[in-house]
């Protein structure tokens, strides 16, 4: 297995903000392809170390074998964008029904 390196924000196995720990999507590669699903992985900053379990961290090298997709977003977050992303919609015009459509469908997904 070979890493993306171009995939990882700054440096090969360091996720988007090293310095906060929080869960993110991770994706496993066969030499230049990506295989399978995306996989949550729990970020420890306090020990530079991912592991799939937030209570128990792990010290597999996870920038080989695997390319980074990016941070989980809590249902908060994801609220606070969608709610940014309507009142630009709503200023400008918007997007109209498929925009609607997919909003309330990610609200109801998230319980927003």
């Amino acid at each position: 297995m070979t890493q993306d390196a171009k995939s990882w924000p700054d440096k090969p196995g360091f996720p988007m903000n090293p310095g906060k720990s929080g869960w993110h999507w991770l994706a496993a590669m066969h030499y230049d392809e990506r295989i399978g699903p995306p996989c949550a992985f729990f970020w420890y900053s306090k020990y530079q170390l991912w592991t799939e379990l937030q209570d128990k961290p792990g010290n597999q090298p996870v920038s080989r074998g695997f390319c980074y997709l990016g941070p989980c977003l809590p249902p908060e977050e994801i609220n606070e964008l969608l709610a940014a992303l309507t009142a630009i919609l709503e200023e400008t015009g918007g997007m109209g029904g498929p925009f609607t459509t997919a909003r309330a469908a990610i609200a109801k997904a998230t319980g927003g």
